[in-house]
């Protein structure tokens, strides 16, 4: 599949338009946007380049997609933060969502995968302090359908498809919610794109971003590019279950889950 190459081999990028500047779209994440702090990058150690992104959802607990790099045989990190403020962490375990493992072991994009495109990985160690991981929206809450969404993840350099190891965030309107997936309108030019998989769609307060969404891809497989539409989030707080059984069986710090005030 032709998101799934890009999403292995390449880094990712927040679209807003197609330009001709070397970062496509988005704003780029400065130290003191709240994204910094929970936005995480899968990095190929090797090259220092980015494959895919996620979020920090506990001290030592990261959730991204499963489709995100799971048989990559190059040694694989974690970046927390951005490139200018940002720390490289080891990962201690990676655990698949059971209805993902089919594509795990055999790279087949079935309706079992967009329905549970979710993974946990569990970090060597803590975090510093000064990272704050997200809490996860709970079971119950709706976010009324229009909702500007914000969507974070690191980019790539159109020019020479490098990694720019530039961290950017846009915005997207929730167009509704289907089973375990959030339908999200990139058709005003902002929102996720190629490698943008397993990062965050956040719930934005004043004080606190909440984890909506986990980047899964386009509504139909074969789209052309990403500024005309529906992208699909894996509805965070369906896998509820999931995440702290996993956290509990990993000896991790459990996430929080929580609604806005």
């Amino acid at each position: 599949m032709k998101r799934l190459l890009i999403v292995v081999f390449a880094t990712g990028w927040i679209l807003s338009s197609y330009a001709t500047t070397p970062v496509v779209g988005g704003q780029k994440v400065v130290e003191g946007d709240l994204a910094a702090y929970s936005t995480v990058s899968f990095v190929d150690s090797s090259k220092m380049s980015d494959v895919c992104s996620g979020t920090l959802i506990s001290r030592d607990l990261v959730i991204s997609a499963a489709h995100c790099a799971p048989q990559l045989k190059r040694p694989l990190k974690i970046w927390v933060g951005t490139k200018d403020v940002g720390i490289l962490m080891d990962i201690e375990k990676r655990v698949f969502h059971p209805m993902a493992i089919k594509f795990v072991e055999q790279r087949n994009w079935d309706d079992d995968l967009r329905q549970h495109d979710i993974q946990i990985i569990k970090l060597s160690k803590k975090v510093p302090a000064q990272f704050r991981p997200a809490r996860i929206l709970d079971t119950g809450f709706v976010i009324p359908e229009g909702t500007n969404l914000l969507i974070a993840g690191f980019g790539i350099d159109m020019v020479n498809e490098a990694s720019s190891r530039d961290l950017l965030q846009a915005r997207a309107p929730l167009l509704g919610v289907t089973q375990n997936r959030l339908r999200v309108d990139q058709r005003g030019g902002q929102g996720a794109c190629f490698g943008d998989s397993g990062g965050p769609a956040y719930l934005e307060t004043s004080t606190e971003l909440f984890l909506a969404g986990v980047t899964h891809g386009p509504e139909f497989e074969y789209a052309p590019g990403c500024d005309n539409i529906i992208e699909i989030f894996m509805n965070a707080s369906k896998f509820k279950d999931f995440i702290l059984e996993t956290a509990k069986e990993l000896g991790a710090s459990a996430p929080e889950f929580a609604v806005p005030l």
